[in-house]
């Protein structure tokens, strides 16, 4: 197990006694997640349960098709059940790039700051995001234009509450403290209409 990534923090001395502690331990992992590499289980077991439906369906599909193909008898009938086999496998096929895309996308605004990304996504012209190498254009650019429309949907580089102090007045004659007026501008931001 490396822990060397404790060493900045724990300092020589105590990172020594900590890595002969836990050098033979079991039952024990400790893991740097600050890289966004660790996934909750929950949501793994999800993602993993969808993908063992999505390919369980697929491979109805190519067995079908395959027995399509080797039954021969009405041509046309037949060659119209495999262009609809196809059709269902493509289709099935974009679904699950469409749902690769929006993790993605998820995962690049929670590295942008934004403190709810269901909130946000919604905000987005998703069909104006491509990604190239990896990488994901056109997701900052949208992002920097939410981040000025709507502050308060991200937080600010020093944990802060994204601009909005609770001080402003949000459209209305009064104090700006009035949660009404808050929960009015998100759900507007969300779509979801005042």
């Amino acid at each position: 197990m490396d822990l060397t990534f404790l060493k900045p923090f724990l300092g020589d001395d105590l990172y020594s006694q900590v890595e002969a502690k836990l050098q033979n331990a079991t039952g024990l992992t400790l893991a740097n997640i600050a890289d966004g590499s660790y996934i909750p289980k929950n949501k793994f077991d999800t993602e993993r349960n969808t993908v063992k439906a999505l390919t369980t369906q697929v491979n109805d599909l190519t067995t079908q098709l395959a027995a399509a193909k080797a039954a021969g008898g009405n041509v046309d009938a037949l060659n119209a059940q495999i262009t609809q086999l196809q059709a269902d496998i493509t289709e099935r096929d974009n679904k699950i790039a469409a749902i690769g895309k929006e993790y993605r996308i998820k995962d690049a605004l929670r590295g942008l700051h934004v403190r709810n990304v269901d909130v946000v996504m919604p905000l987005l012209q998703q069909d104006k995001i491509t990604e190239q190498d990896g990488k994901l254009v056109g997701l900052t650019e949208q992002s920097d234009t939410l981040k000025k429309s709507y502050p308060y949907l991200f937080d600010d580089d020093q944990g802060g509450n994204g601009g909005f102090d609770g001080s402003q007045d949000l459209g209305g004659s009064g104090g700006g403290n009035d949660n009404s007026k808050v929960n009015a501008l998100i759900r507007a931001a969300a779509g979801r209409g005042v």
